[in-house]
């Protein structure tokens, strides 16, 4: 089983919390008339969208499970009880891939009643890693 830098998994660790945490801003933003709020926020939430799969996946790995895609990675980390409600995750998945390859005017506001939910979802995930990466089960 590949062992991972306790270091450098902490150092990401801190990383992904500054990163929800500017999340966190752009959702307590007043919203503006020119709805700049909506493409902050929609950022901040595929920034850290690819930091927790991509922490989760590297964990994974430490498990020598191999996994090359969100969708694999949420499925695995579900199945190691990392992860709760595996249908968050499938919704977000499809809400970043909305926001990243699409002109999402027409649902940016769907999306932005649905990211509250995601930040706290992803904090449980941050949470969950500090936990393992303290326990050294990793």
């Amino acid at each position: 089983m590949p062992k991972l830098d306790k270091a450098v998994v902490e150092a990401r660790l801190a990383t992904y919390a500054r990163a929800l945490n500017t999340f966190n801003t752009a959702l307590e933003t007043k919203k503006d008339n020119e709805k700049l709020y909506l493409d902050a926020s929609a950022h901040r939430f595929m920034y850290c969208y690819e930091m927790t799969w991509k922490l989760l996946r590297r964990f994974l790995r430490a498990r020598d499970i191999d996994v090359n895609s969100p969708v694999m990675t949420f499925r695995e980390a579900f199945a190691e009880n990392w992860i709760e409600d595996q249908k968050t995750f499938e919704q977000m998945i499809t809400d970043r891939n909305i926001v990243t390859h699409e002109y999402f005017e027409d649902k940016a506001e769907e999306i932005y009643t649905r990211l509250p939910h995601y930040l706290q979802t992803m904090r449980k995930v941050h949470s969950t890693l500090e936990k393992l990466c303290q326990s050294e089960m990793i």
